[in-house]
């Protein structure tokens, strides 16, 4: 669930909109490269065509038509900026899924990752600190108190008790493992969605089973 780069996003969604011209929507940056567009031609030019950074305030748009204003450019080339590895974020402050996963799905996926992270850390201390970005002495007091975030805020989305969520994520984590389907690059954008909107499908599916798994359980331990 790492976080996407939120800019690469929109102007990807929006050059696929045609305007009455029948062109495709082109992208600028101001003086101080904050992103904007110019609609219908898509060519700067003076009078409407000019205005103000909704960031910063700086004049953006054309001097003339076809000619950008001074310190203005066209954006040509964008690349997804989107940070890789391990992203820190605050389990419970978000109403709002990521993307297409709910908040609950993404509470789960955090729970995976970080309870992956606490095993790795038994043999692999120095890479897992390493990776996020923790002290050698801290890292495992840090997963555990992520873990524990975790776990409270997956029960308030659903209105599931702890032991319910505990019972929940040592299930799916004993089950990952044998999951089958595509492999996924996830150094690519587009991969990465299509990696999500599979996990979605597998905790559906196994949230499905999770009564009948939690049946033969009761029954092992009596």
């Amino acid at each position: 669930t790492m976080p996407h780069d939120v800019t690469f996003e929109i102007i990807t969604e929006m050059k696929k909109e045609i305007t009455t011209y029948n062109v495709a929507p082109k992208f600028f940056l101001c003086p101080n490269n904050h992103v904007y567009t110019i609609g219908d031609c898509t060519n700067p030019r003076s009078g409407e065509g000019r205005g103000k950074c909704a960031d910063c305030g700086t004049d953006i748009g054309g001097q003339s038509y076809g000619q950008l204003m001074q310190g203005n450019k066209l954006l040509e080339g964008e690349k997804d900026k989107t940070r890789t590895g391990y992203t820190e974020v605050v389990e419970g402050q978000s109403k709002e899924g990521t993307r297409e996963m709910t908040p609950f799905e993404v509470s789960i996926l955090q729970l995976l990752i970080h309870l992956g992270l606490l095993s790795a850390s038994l043999d692999k201390l120095t890479e897992v600190s390493n990776l996020c970005q923790r002290s050698e002495q801290d890292i495992v007091n840090y997963l555990l108190g992520k873990i524990n975030l975790g776990i409270t805020a997956a029960s308030k989305y659903v209105g599931k008790s702890q032991d319910e969520i505990l019972f929940l994520v040592s299930s799916l984590a004993a089950e990952v493992s044998k999951w089958e389907g595509d492999k996924f690059d996830l150094l690519g954008h587009q991969s990465r969605l299509d990696w999500e909107r599979e996990f979605v499908k597998k905790i559906k599916d196994f949230n499905n089973r999770l009564e009948p798994i939690r049946n033969d359980y009761d029954i092992a331990v009596e």
